[in-house]
């Protein structure tokens, strides 16, 4: 950095160089991780059983869209840096989002969805992942504040984390007996693991 507290262009090639190895490492990483537990998840699990799962991690995907809300890029594009008083007002906004998108899954879209398909399973299954999308919350901001700073091996940790527990929990969890609910304890620690990394990198809990 110079002395205002910038980056250098060589330091922006430096960084830009790491952050691309970094990006390609994760995604390799990611992609052998999910091979190699989706593999062993279909075959002791079954396609039926499977496909629930997928109805469930689809919307964790939307609901974690929905409360992200635009925020994680607007941080990461605005010109200066966030205050605390934006950071803190996004957040807010991110949690009132999250919670009651909580709300709508348990109260309506699991028990809809669960009736739909016949399936009662497919309940705990959305409702863990609607758990698993509050946590989102706790991340969306650190992660925008991270790649700001070009820390792109932070986030490659906090987003293989999520990857990492999930296929790990559900694997084991299949493979003990516990069936269906290994891959919801899964849904939950997938929000929850990478909300913790992205706390404690950027230390907002002392703000």
């Amino acid at each position: 950095m110079d002395e205002a507290g910038g980056f250098t262009i060589s330091n922006l090639k430096n960084l830009a160089f790491k952050g691309g190895k970094v990006l390609i490492v994760r995604h390799i990483i990611g992609f052998l991780v999910n091979f190699i537990g989706g593999v062993i998840l279909a075959r002791v699990l079954g396609p039926e059983i499977l496909g629930l799962y997928f109805i469930s991690y689809t919307l964790f995907v939307v609901f974690r869209a929905i409360i992200d809300f635009g925020i994680q890029t607007h941080f990461i594009r605005i010109p200066d840096n966030p205050n605390i008083t934006d950071i803190r007002t996004a957040f807010t906004l991110q949690q009132a989002v999250s919670l009651f998108c909580v709300v709508l899954i348990i109260l309506i879209v699991a028990p809809f969805a669960s009736r739909w398909y016949g399936h009662k399973e497919l309940f705990y299954l959305i409702v863990s992942s609607g758990i698993g999308v509050y946590f989102y919350s706790w991340q969306s901001i650190p992660l925008a504040l991270l790649e700001r700073k070009l820390e792109y091996d932070k986030v490659g940790i906090i987003e293989v984390s999520e990857i990492l527990i999930f296929n790990l929990i559900a694997v084991i969890g299949v493979l003990s007996g516990i069936g269906i609910f290994g891959l919801a304890i899964g849904n939950v620690l997938r929000g929850i693991v990478p909300a913790v990394f992205a706390t404690v990198f950027t230390k907002l809990h002392r703000n």
